[in-house]
């Protein structure tokens, strides 16, 4: 990948992690998901892994958009340099 896409994926990512709307639709979505664990009846395996591992797949998501950003800090850190 060039340093220009990098520059680019990580400046797109920021503005995602910042909007408003994304920060409410995952937010709302985590809760939901919580919101299934802990509502789930304790025989629910199947109910409360589902819920739990769409809860993990947010969080991976949030950390790949962060990882994208901190990428493209660190090309422009280096072409500083």
């Amino acid at each position: 990948m060039s340093t220009d896409q990098l520059l680019q994926r990580g400046n797109a990512a920021e503005q995602l992690l910042d909007s408003d709307v994304f920060k409410q639709a995952t937010k709302d979505l985590m809760d939901y998901y919580i919101g299934s664990i802990l509502q789930s009846n304790p025989d629910d395996d199947k109910g409360r892994n589902a819920a739990y591992f769409c809860a993990r797949a947010l969080q991976d998501l949030h950390a790949v958009l962060g990882q994208w950003v901190a990428v493209r800090d660190q090309v422009i850190t280096n072409t500083e340099e």
